[in-house]
Parts: C-alpha cells; sequence; structure tokens
C-alpha cells in the first residue's frame, strides 16, 4: 500500500508471524535486477497502444540514461514501474535524480526484443505517484542513417552475463565485439551474414578468450557493411 498524506498520521500493523524485509539488496524476484533505494517514485501505466499483443511474461523497464532502476512485470491495467532515486549510496550511482525524466521500454519475452515507448512522462521525484493515461511505440525510432541500430544492453549493469540486441536494415555482413576501455578487443561475440530484421546476442562476462574479466566500463561496437554503432556496459561482480 501507498499513502499520499499531508499532515503527520499514526500507522500502525500486525504481521503476526511473518516478517518485514528491509534489506536494500537487489529484488531477487525479478528477471532485471536493480538495487533498492531508500528513495523512490512509482509510475503506473494504464494502456500500452503497441500493434502487438502483450502477455503476462513481458516486461516494463524503466532506465535513467542506460543505468536500469526499475522493472515490474506487466500485469494488466495500472501496471507500476518502481523507478529508484539516488540516495547517495554506491549501489545508487547512476540512479534517477530529481528533474531526470525516466525512459521507459518494454521487454518481449516471445522475442527477446526490447521495445522504446514514449508518453507524457513527469520528470522524476521522490514519494511522488504518477499516473501516465498511455504509453505508445516511438515511432521517431527506426534505423539509424547508416542502417543500423544497436540497443542498449539489459540487464546494465550486469554480473555475468547480458544480452546485446540489434537490428540491420539489409542483408549484411557484421561483426560484434566487446572492447575495454584502453580499446583492446575482450572478445568477438559475432562475425557473420545477417538477415534484415531484429537479431540478439549474449556476453558472458566469465568466458573470455578463456579468461574471466573484471568488473568495469566496456564497450560493444557493431561493425556492418551498412554502418558503425557502439554502446556502453557496466560489468560489476
Amino acid at each position: 500500500y501507498w499513502m499520499k498524506v499531508d499532515e503527520a498520521i499514526t500507522f500502525s500493523f500486525n504481521i503476526g508471524n511473518g516478517r518485514v524485509n528491509t534489506s536494500s539488496d537487489n529484488l531477487e524476484n525479478s528477471d532485471f535486477p536493480f538495487n533498492q533505494s531508500t528513495l523512490q517514485a512509482f509510475y503506473f501505466i494504464e494502456e500500452l497502444i503497441i500493434p502487438e499483443s502483450i502477455g503476462n511474461d513481458d516486461w516494463l523497464l524503466a532506465y535513467n540514461g542506460d543505468v536500469l532502476v526499475g522493472a515490474r512485470k506487466w500485469n494488466g491495467s495500472y501496471t507500476d514501474i518502481p523507478v529508484m532515486g539516488n540516495d547517495g549510496g554506491l549501489y545508487s550511482l547512476g540512479y534517477c535524480e530529481e528533474g531526470d525524466i525516466p525512459v521507459i521500454k518494454l521487454f518481449k519475452a516471445s522475442s527477446g526484443e526490447i521495445i522504446d515507448l514514449q508518453g507524457s512522462i513527469p520528470s522524476w521525484k521522490n514519494n511522488e505517484i504518477f499516473m501516465l493515461e498511455n504509453l505508445s511505440l516511438n515511432e521517431s525510432l527506426d534505423f539509424t542513417p547508416s542502417g543500423i541500430s544497436l540497443n542498449q544492453n539489459y540487464p546494465n549493469p550486469f554480473n555475468p552475463s547480458t544480452t546485446i540486441s540489434f537490428n540491420i536494415s539489409d542483408l549484411s555482413d557484421v561483426n560484434i565485439s566487446i572492447y575495454d576501455i584502453n580499446g583492446k578487443i575482450v572478445k568477438e561475440l559475432l562475425n557473420q551474414s545477417l538477415s534484415q530484421g531484429y537479431h540478439s546476442i549474449t556476453w558472458d562476462g566469465t568466458n573470455n578468450n578463456n579468461m574471466d574479466v573484471s568488473s568495469g566500463t566496456y564497450f560493444c561496437k557493431l561493425i556492418s557493411d551498412s554502418g558503425y554503432d557502439q554502446i556502453k556496459l557496466l560489468l560489476i561482480k
């Protein structure tokens, strides 16, 4: 339950033989784990307007930049997304601060695709409840001028593996590789000809040229006949 009041109240409850969990560890019941922050807001989504059906295994994801700050499995109208804020702890670096506008995406479990959504999304503020009438496909997001689009990996940060999805507009030879911050190649993930459309690949940080990689920032680079794109990844162990 969530209540908003404009004056002090007293609230009590009986939990019987139960137990209240006040831990700030990773949320364990999520396919998209994020840290529970002491600062958070809730975004309730009344309706999703997209051409394909939405299943109970699909997820709504909230990002601040490229950092996952909240997730909730779709459960129909008024599904709420808890969106975490930066409370000064190291675990909340990159989380929302007052005035940030979270980006909301839909993860389709059937295809592994992450769909960008658009709508009137209020800027984040601690302890607020926001009601969003609807979100729809972001029609302005299409293939990049070069004909390729490398989507942000999920989850991010991650440990030990993450999924990287991308679109290509034409049949093309595609190379996808991981590099460290010094530009040294860590692992080649893909080097082959692919057909037009949506594709995805997984990077496991525990299996890279027969050696583990350490925590830190890495770059995923996609090079194809149609162009070039790059994203930043954060591995935390």
